[in-house]
Formats: C-alpha cells, structure tokens, sequence
C-alpha cells in the first residue's frame, strides 16, 4: 500500500498505524478483526508533505518497537524520546502480557521541545488511564499535542475520527462521518479521499482552514 499527501509541509504528524502482527494462534485474537492491518514496509512507503523542520509522535506496542523505528527512519525524523501509556490492566501477551503502549517522538531538522511562557510544556513520561475500545487512545495525548503547538500544521495519520484542528487521513474516518459526528461536520470544512490501494477509501479531513465540505462517494 502506498499513497501521498500533497499539500503544506505539515510540522507536526501524529500516527497510530495498524500494525501486522506475524504470529496470533487464536483467529480471536487476530487484529484483523477490528479493522485492515498493513505490513511495516508499506507503512514506511508512505509519502506525507513534511515541512522542513518537524516532530514525530509515533505509537507503538512493545513487539513493534523495532519496525516503528524503522517507519520513523523512512519517514524522515531521528528518534529523540518516548512516553509510555500504561492502560491500567493487562490483556494479552506471551513474553509479558501487555499494559503499555509508546509513544515514540521524532524530529526532523531544527525542531525544538515546546515552551510556554518561557518554561518547558511537557509531561510526565507515564500517562496513565484505562484502556477503553480496541486500539483506542488517550485523546487527551493528542489534545496535548495541540495545545503545545497551537500554530503548527497538523496531521494525524491512520486517524479513528475527526479531530478539530487537525488534518485527519484514515480509513476509520469514514465510519466517523458515518455516525452522529457528521451532523456537526461543520467544525471539519473539507473531506476528500486519496489514492491508496489496499483500503476501499481513506479519508483526509481538513479542520484548520475554511472550505466547502465535501464528502466522497464511498463514506455515502
């Protein structure tokens, strides 16, 4: 799978991908039956529009930790740190049964931590809150995020819903606008899907600047 964004450079990106995992002895158990899985090497194919100076927030599981770094180094940000979200109970596992997830943080070019009136705006390493759906995350990460580069150009990738102030591209946006969300649409002005062959139709949702809202055929 293999697609591109083309727009602004965007400087700040925050992905979720769906990982593939190689080894699931139960059919149960299978990520597969949540939502499509991709391979890391058509992760790393991925092209985005990357302004010249931007940062990397990057999730990961503890058995993907070495193919997210290889997605990191494809896409064109050095690893710098990384937080962890510790979901409160543990689910399923083999060496360990897993209670974390990470967030990996990459840089490219001259990208400084974010600062508020003169003083680091950061977290703590360990965010800790229960786990909720399946692959689900802390929106309050990704609204840190935000808050901390309130004048940047974002994109989310491998987005699950719409996201003010946000450039949200996914294939689970669809089933987003497809619910009650879509009744208040107006907060995300434009919708348009992009060529990506192995999902029906991935969706980018431009939040930060005005238009016209458009949805494509396939999430009708």
């Amino acid at each position: 799978m293999s697609g591109e964004i083309s727009d602004a450079g965007y400087q700040v990106v925050y992905a979720d991908p769906p990982w593939r995992y190689d080894f699931v002895p139960r059919k149960a158990d299978r990520v597969e039956n949540h939502y499509p899985t991709m391979k890391t090497a058509d992760i790393c194919a991925l092209k985005f529009d990357i302004a010249r100076d931007a940062v990397l927030y990057l999730w990961a599981t503890a058995p993907k930790l070495e193919d997210a770094l290889r997605v990191m180094k494809a896409w064109g940000f050095a690893y710098k740190t990384h937080m962890v979200w510790d979901k409160g109970s543990p689910a399923y596992g083999f060496w360990f049964r897993g209670q974390h997830e990470i967030v990996l943080v990459g840089t490219k070019g001259k990208f400084s931590p974010p600062k508020k009136d003169g003083k680091w705006f950061n977290l703590p390493s360990v965010w800790r809150e229960k786990r909720t759906r399946h692959s689900a995350k802390p929106k309050g990460i990704r609204d840190y995020i935000k808050a901390a580069f309130p004048d940047a150009r974002r994109l989310e990738v491998f987005a699950r819903d719409v996201a003010e102030g946000w450039d949200c591209w996914g294939d689970g946006v669809r089933d987003c606008l497809k619910s009650e969300k879509r009744r208040t649409f107006g907060l995300f002005p434009v919708a348009f899907p992009l060529s990506s062959p192995g999902t029906a139709c991935p969706i980018i949702v431009t939040s930060q600047f005005p238009g016209e809202t458009v949805i494509p055929e396939c999430i009708l």
